[in-house]
């Protein structure tokens, strides 16, 4: 995993093990963290934003209930689940939001 080598708070060690058991239990193709946690500009209020991205979802919101329940999430996570033809077809086709993630992102897996 690729982790900042400054040293993690409290709230940002636990994400880090939600991170890993995620990966290990869910199995994705790429975790990418995004937002103002990883682009330097969080507040109180900043939550951890995560694309996590799949081979196959029949319901990206069902996919996301599915992890937070499994994992018991007690953390302010956002959680964008796309597969990766999506993430493929919407970055070419110029989706600010996913080229963002895509290239200013931290890939923590894939």
């Amino acid at each position: 995993m690729n982790w900042p080598t400054t040293a993690l708070s409290a709230e940002e060690a636990a994400f880090r093990v939600f991170v890993e058991q995620l990966i290990l239990s869910f199995q994705p193709l790429q975790v990418i963290w995004f937002g103002s946690r990883v682009w330097g500009a969080p507040t109180e209020w900043s939550d951890f934003d995560l694309l996590v991205v799949f081979p196959e979802v029949v319901s990206p919101i069902g996919k996301a209930i599915e992890i937070v329940q499994t994992l018991q999430l007690e953390l302010p996570v956002d959680l964008v689940i796309r597969t990766s033809a999506d993430v493929q077809r919407l970055v070419a086709a110029g989706d600010p939001f996913l080229g963002r993630i895509c290239s200013h992102g931290l890939v923590l897996h894939g």
